[in-house]
């Protein structure tokens, strides 16, 4: 059996080694077998150069043939490795697959709390920003969570698509219909809704591009979130 510590590729070096080896010895009998052909008639130490060669010949394929036989085994077991590996692999895929399909109602309808929970927390805070940050960093990050849950049980599932305005196909569409029977976005003025989804975009922007939402203290969104409340605050009042 092939040593563990020998690789795949060390070995067929090794046989491609013996084949050069072995094919030199060739021509080095049919040499020696060519010109001494006569003498060995009747020289003993011309029959056994030729011998010996003859012999050097057999030795060298008895190795090639060992060499072959492991790297055979070799690729049989790394063929067979790889085979496991994919069935692995297929069962997980189809694990997830199920598992997203089962999920999916579930993550539309806790996207959906999260959003009409953002909607209602940024709206108060909007009106009461100098009370602090912490709610609407802890909704934006749930609206954030669930909406990367549905995303990726959707692209899970092939129901993706690159469409920023239409991420979702047909048939996800249809469940988030559902899901907007079952529950309803929160009431909010049909002048404020576009500046609160606006508003929220803008600072979760900001806050995404740091990767993590660290509220109040990074410097860079704290800043450029505050400033965006009071503009928000400044309209509000106008």
């Amino acid at each position: 059996m092939m040593s563990s510590a020998i690789s795949l590729e060390q070995l067929r070096e090794q046989v491609h080694k013996a084949e050069a080896e072995l094919t030199s010895a060739r021509a080095e009998f049919e040499e020696v077998r060519s010109r001494l052909r006569f003498a060995a008639m009747v020289d003993t130490e011309a029959q056994a150069e030729i011998e010996r060669a003859e012999g050097r010949v057999r030795e060298l394929e008895k190795q090639l043939e060992a060499l072959r036989e492991q790297l055979g085994e070799a690729e049989a077991t790394r063929r067979r490795r790889e085979q496991e590996w994919r069935a692995r692999e297929e069962r997980t895929r189809r694990r997830q697959v199920q598992e997203a399909e089962q999920a999916l109602p579930d993550l539309a309808r806790r996207y959906q709390e999260a959003r009409n929970n953002y909607l209602q927390v940024l709206h108060r805070w909007a009106e009461e920003a100098a009370r602090g940050l912490p709610p609407v960093a802890q909704a934006l990050q749930d609206l954030y969570a669930t909406y990367k849950a549905l995303q990726e049980a959707a692209k899970l599932l092939g129901e993706h698509t690159d469409n920023w305005a239409r991420p979702f196909t047909k048939p996800i569409e249809e469940l988030w219909n559902r899901v907007l029977e079952e529950f309803p976005t929160v009431e909010v003025l049909p002048e404020e809704l576009a500046g609160l989804l606006s508003t929220g975009a803008g600072l979760a922007s900001h806050a995404w591009r740091v990767r993590k939402l660290r509220w109040p203290d990074h410097p860079i969104v704290s800043q450029r979130f505050l400033e965006r409340v009071e503009e928000l605050g400044r309209r509000k009042g106008e």
